[in-house]
């Protein structure tokens, strides 16, 4: 098994809910975050590598635009830990970049990571499957059409 990582950094105000008034996770912080996206195949392609990294412009696009600067309180509808984060991430580009295993953002010296589990594998497949059962069925009628001639 082949793995690679790919981080990208930037920094946003949030402010944690679920902490004591008094904790400092519970006020507005400015933080540096680092989110790391590790890639794994069995085999590499006929160049030697799993994935271009130049082929990552739409996470990083994604990450200067949507978060570099901002509040992500604004940002999320969800409460901005690392942990819910690092499971946004991985569901937001994994159908993009197949090749994503797990997903860590890391705040300070702690990190947290989302791994792909096996009922979610499944499921992806499964959805990826219907998807392009979908695309079939949608162009049978002009491949119908396209074998009469």
């Amino acid at each position: 098994m082949y793995t690679i990582t790919k981080q990208f950094r930037f920094t946003a105000k949030r402010q944690i809910s679920g902490f004591p008034i008094d904790h400092p996770y519970a006020q507005m912080q400015a933080k540096e975050f680092i989110v790391i996206f590790e890639l794994s195949s069995i085999s590499l392609n006929k160049d030697g590598y799993i994935m271009d990294y130049m082929e990552f412009f739409s996470i990083e696009n994604f990450i200067l635009t949507e978060l570099q600067g901002k509040t992500l309180n604004n940002v999320f509808r969800f409460n901005p830990t690392p942990e819910n984060m690092a499971k946004f991430f991985f569901k937001r580009f994994k159908k993009t970049y197949h090749f994503i295993s797990s997903v860590t953002v890391v705040e300070n010296n702690i990190s947290a990571r989302y791994i792909l589990s096996h009922d979610e594998e499944d499921h992806i497949e499964t959805e990826t499957k219907r998807e392009e059962m979908i695309k079939i069925v949608n162009e049978f009628p002009r491949l119908k059409k396209d074998m009469r001639k």
